[in-house]
C-alpha cells in the first residue's frame, strides 16, 4: 500500500492476534511486584557501596590540603617574626627561668 510516496505496511490480521495476544491475555497493574522493588533497592545499595570509598578519598584529601596550608601559614609566620626581630620566637615565656628537662613532674622552674 502506497500513500503520497511511502510505503505502508499492515500487519495481517493472523498475525496481530499472534504478535500481541500476550499481551492481551495479562491483567493490567498498576504497581511494581516485590522483586523488581528489591532488585532496585539492591542496586541502589551497589551504587552507594561503589560510591562511598571515593567520598572517603576527597574528604581525607580535602583534609590533607588544610593541613598542608595551616603548616604552610605557620612557616610564613615563623620568617616573617625572625625577619623582623632577628630570633626565633621563644619556646616559653616564663619570668623564672626555662622550663626544666626532667623526665616527671610538673616541668615548672
Amino acid at each position: 500500500m502506497s500513500t503520497m510516496g511511502r510505503t505502508v505496511w499492515r500487519i495481517p490480521t493472523r498475525f496481530r492476534t499472534l504478535l500481541f495476544r500476550a499481551a492481551a491475555d495479562r491483567p493490567m497493574s498498576a504497581g511494581f511486584t516485590l522483586v523488581e522493588l528489591l532488585a532496585v533497592v539492591g542496586v541502589i545499595g551497589v551504587l552507594i557501596a561503589l560510591l562511598l570509598p571515593a567520598i572517603q578519598a576527597a574528604r581525607e584529601t580535602a583534609r590533607r590540603a588544610a593541613c598542608q596550608s595551616k603548616l604552610v601559614q605557620l612557616g610564613l609566620a615563623l620568617a616573617q617574626y625572625e625577619a623582623s626581630h632577628r630570633a626565633l620566637p621563644p619556646g616559653t615565656v616564663n619570668p623564672t627561668g626555662p622550663i626544666r628537662n626532667q623526665p616527671d613532674g610538673y616541668h615548672m622552674s
